[in-house]
């Protein structure tokens, strides 16, 4: 999985229908230093009876990670930037298979357009 340093990993999760829909979208930046850059955006939209209405939000965080073994499987821990030097931190199953990767069985995808790390 030493494969994701250096990249940018990217989600995207989306629907619609004729009452609305929604889509889902988040990069990671893994640096080779070990660390990253996240941002995330989200938005919803609904169309029903002559109602309308629409949502979007984001995020975005820096901080430090690694892959880590546990029970033979690989594992991504990330620590946002103020978790650092704690015991907090988030962790996320990493998956290989027929060249995808995944994240917690979600398919991601990983390019080589890291913009973010020098």
């Amino acid at each position: 999985m030493q494969h994701l340093a250096g990249k940018k990993v990217t989600y995207i999760d989306s629907y619609g229908d004729q009452y609305g829909g929604y889509s889902n979208r988040w990069e990671a930046y893994l640096c080779r230093d070990g660390t990253f850059h996240f941002r995330s955006s989200s938005n919803v939209n609904v169309d029903v009876g002559g109602a309308f209405g629409h949502s979007r939000g984001g995020d975005s965080f820096s901080g430090r990670w690694r892959i880590v073994e546990s029970n033979g499987k690989a594992i991504l821990q990330y620590q946002r930037e103020h978790e650092v030097g704690t015991e907090q931190g988030e962790w996320v199953a990493l998956g290989y298979q027929n060249g995808a990767t995944y994240f917690d069985s979600n398919r991601v995808y990983v390019t080589e357009d890291n913009t973010m790390c020098w």
